[in-house]
């Protein structure tokens, strides 16, 4: 299970630049996602061979474009709340480094001055924050930082590897998973990083719209990883489908989408797949 935790090469970007727009090449598997703020396109790294892009297309998978480089490693795409917006994690030196890309514009910039490995970048409902990874000492930490790249310091906790921060709703709480000692566990803090708690074991959390419940996966010896979602109070635990990982709401709330491994010629891959909270009425998005 841990092995699925964070797709390990990401790449470098050293100077503002426009990157390219291109159609994806043939092969393109789908890694992490997210939906625009009105939900009508999905940002999705997709990766083809040795390199990754980050691409963006309709809800349905329908016209995708690579919005990012495609020379090197670029993933963990995430927009701005205002939608105008863009982080993403490039790579193509040695370190993978946060980049801001303007939508309408094209321009980008590095968000922080800081030489460390940077990766799972996630805005603030605000848009005024960002929370992401942060290798220390060996060791990814959270770290949260103004949007304007100011003020970077450490929100996360002494121990274990933390990764996928994900924001509630109102913009006082924080999910994200922690690996540690062979156990990947869902945690929940307070924005400012104060009253760390465990709630479950799992990986890759994300908050329901209205901030009632977060889905996430679990691991099964049996079938491999499970999407299930849980009431923010622990009250209730609720199964949704088999084989998914690194599930999220719709913006509506109305569905999940996730991923589906499979395997092609050897290599693990995986496929963008929405369904129904009761996991009924399943739809692939993409690859088409």
């Amino acid at each position: 299970m841990s092995g699925l935790a964070l797709v390990a090469a990401l790449v470098f970007a050293a100077a503002p630049e426009t990157a390219s727009v291109i159609p994806p090449p043939p092969g393109l598997f789908v890694r992490e996602f997210s939906y625009s703020p009105d939900g009508r396109d999905l940002l999705f790294s997709g990766s083809f061979g040795p390199r990754s892009a980050v691409f963006r297309s309709t809800r349905a998978g329908d016209g995708p474009r690579a919005v990012s480089d495609t020379s090197g490693w670029h993933q963990w795409g995430a927009w701005a709340p205002d939608g105008r917006r863009l982080v993403y994690v490039a790579q193509r030196d040695s370190l993978p480094r946060l980049r801001v890309r303007d939508v309408a514009t094209g321009a980008e910039h590095l968000l922080t001055a800081d030489a460390a490995g940077e990766g799972t970048p996630a805005w603030s409902p605000d848009g005024r924050q960002i929370a992401y990874g942060r290798r220390v000492g060996g060791r990814m930490q959270l770290w949260l930082v103004r949007a304007d790249g100011r003020g970077a310091r450490a929100i996360g906790g002494p121990e274990g590897d933390e990764y996928n921060p994900e924001w509630s709703p109102d913009g006082r709480w924080i999910a994200y998973y922690r690996s540690f000692e062979g156990t990947d566990s869902l945690v929940l803090m307070r924005a400012d990083g104060r009253e760390r708690r465990v709630i479950d074991e799992g990986m890759w959390p994300h908050w329901s719209p209205d901030g009632r419940w977060i889905v996430f996966t679990r691991g099964s010896a049996e079938g491999g990883p499970e999407i299930w979602r849980r009431s923010a109070d622990g009250r209730d635990v609720r199964y949704v489908v088999e084989r998914g990982f690194f599930a999220r709401y719709t913006p509506d709330g109305s569905r999940i989408a996730f991923l589906r491994p499979v395997d092609v010629e050897f290599e693990v891959a995986s496929h963008l797949y929405e369904v129904g909270l009761d996991g009924r009425g399943l739809v692939r998005l993409l690859p088409k």
